[in-house]
């Protein structure tokens, strides 16, 4: 098995935790001088395709997405980093680990909420939860907050 990182992809939701993990992801690209794709997932909702005020929300949506997504691109770039965007449909999960397997990426990158209970407990079942527990493909989460 190669450790050698050719190809990353980043996960993003655009939210304040993704946009901590794009600075790690500019940083090890930066040193590593290789491609990162930026991926968005979008949760598919079949009943919407049936009603035409619904399709035409959700195809403003995507519109809008896609221009999140584009900037989150261009933050890449700005940088140096050569970065390619693309918006999938179904769920997040999912579609970044079929991403990543599909394009040979060596590493994923993602943020994480970090939800906790009461008592500081992690708790499992966010997208990127998910992902570090099922992805064949090495993940770095960066956490919401620095470790205290």
């Amino acid at each position: 098995m190669s450790t050698t990182i050719r190809r990353i992809l980043f996960a993003t939701d655009f939210s304040f935790y993704s946009h901590r993990a794009r600075e790690y992801g500019i940083a090890l690209v930066r040193k590593l001088d290789v491609p990162v794709e930026v991926v968005h997932a979008i949760e598919t909702v079949y009943s919407i395709e049936d009603d035409p005020e619904l399709r035409e929300w959700l195809q403003d949506l995507k519109r809008d997405l896609k221009k999140d997504l584009d900037a989150e691109v261009k933050a890449f770039a700005d940088e140096g980093v050569e970065a390619t965007g693309v918006l999938l449909a179904g769920a997040p999960w999912q579609k970044i680990i079929e991403r990543a397997t599909e394009t040979g990426a060596d590493l994923v990158i993602c943020g994480s909420h970090g939800i906790r209970t009461r008592e500081g407990r992690a708790i499992l079942g966010t997208t990127s939860h998910k992902v570090i527990l099922t992805s064949p493909v090495p993940v770095l989460m960066v956490p919401s907050r620095p470790q205290d």
